[in-house]
């Protein structure tokens, strides 16, 4: 009978001590930048491109990217790809990123394809990078 329990035990502490599926910090995300980590690596990285290439490389992968539609008459930027909101305001794709400086930024998070899609609309199919500044705070 002791053989059995000492199994069982060394199974219920296999987390480590940390629950399961809780993310408390959010600098643990895959899916954010902080103003934390941004101000000890500003000075490093210069803009926006360098920071998050350097600290969540995986914002720059493509996702969920199907078949290229006809581009609208109008349309700035690459159709597919990530895409770039600043300030909640499409600023076009990644290259754009180089033009932000980093000591500007207050958060980075990504967006899947399907929650960029409920917040900013259709045409969002790899993906977004969300940039806050400090200018939303003037407005």
């Amino acid at each position: 009978m002791a053989v059995l329990l000492v199994p069982m035990t060394v199974g219920c502490t296999h987390g480590g001590g940390r629950p399961s599926g809780r993310r408390s910090d959010p600098e643990s995300s895959a899916s954010m930048i902080t103003r934390r980590q941004v101000d000890s690596l500003a000075v490093r990285y210069p803009n926006a491109y360098d920071l998050i290439r350097t600290v969540r490389p995986n914002m720059f992968v493509t996702r969920e990217v199907r078949e290229p539609r006809p581009v609208p008459d109008g349309f700035v930027g690459n159709p597919i790809g990530v895409k770039v909101f600043l300030d909640d305001v499409f600023v076009g794709g990644t290259d754009m990123l180089r033009r932000i400086p980093s000591r500007s930024i207050i958060f980075v998070q990504h967006l899947s394809a399907p929650d960029a899609t409920i917040r900013y609309g259709s045409g969002m199919t790899a993906g977004v990078i969300v940039i806050t500044t400090g200018a939303t705070r003037f407005r």
